[in-house]
């Protein structure tokens, strides 16, 4: 056979061994590519079983930190009735007759600047309530604005398009948490205000002013 003779049989046996790698490389991309896809399919089916999750979390969170905010209400009311002397179904009729929160504080401050006693503790009330109106307007978005299905976080309406709304940013299930948490912290902070600031002041006014006799300090004690 002449050297060219050779050289033809020897790239016919190089290109058909090619060829031969090459299906084999075709079938092992084609095996991986499936691999992958079942991969794919299995990080977003995990993925959206995660989200599910997150989801019922943040609506799990949402309804703890409104049930916070409404215990903290009931705070405010039992105050109310203290200063004015009246049972809490009085109190409460008034309270929640009043649709602007901000009102409520208002009425607590100017309750109290009523009575002189009250002085010394004007200031620790009005930090207090200074607190509560700093996390009214994220109270407001938990109440309504809607649990997004793209994203795990609070929306507001897109009709809502007040420039108030525009600047709030979405709440994800860590602030709504932090949220809980203040408002919790709140709540304790006026208990204490009534039992070692307000009750005390209270009862030394005299029989004439009473506080509410299911909410003082020596009905508590019995």
């Amino acid at each position: 056979m002449s050297v060219l003779g050779r050289f033809i049989t020897a790239t016919k046996k190089f290109f058909r061994g090619k060829f031969h790698f090459l299906q084999g490389a075709v079938q092992a991309l084609r095996g991986f590519e499936k691999y992958a896809q079942e991969q794919v399919a299995f990080i977003d089916k995990m993925s959206a079983e995660i989200k599910d999750s997150e989801r019922n979390q943040l609506f799990l969170m949402i309804g703890q930190a409104l049930s916070a905010w409404a215990a903290m209400e009931e705070f405010l009311v039992v105050i109310v009735a203290n200063l004015l002397v009246v049972r809490l179904e009085q109190a409460g009729l008034i309270m929640y007759s009043i649709l602007n929160f901000s009102v409520w504080l208002t009425l607590i401050h100017d309750l109290m600047g009523l009575n002189p006693k009250l002085s010394p503790i004007q200031k620790r009330w009005n930090k207090i309530s200074e607190r509560i109106r700093k996390i009214k307007d994220l109270r407001d978005q938990l109440a309504h604005h809607s649990v997004s299905h793209v994203e795990v976080h609070l929306k507001p309406s897109k009709l809502d398009i007040r420039q108030k709304t525009k600047l709030q940013r979405p709440l994800n299930l860590t602030e709504v948490y932090e949220f809980t948490q203040t408002v919790v912290a709140i709540c304790g902070d006026l208990e204490r205000f009534m039992t070692d600031d307000l009750w005390p002041l209270l009862s030394s006014r005299g029989k004439s002013a009473e506080p509410n006799p299911g909410h003082s300090p020596e009905s508590d004690s019995q």
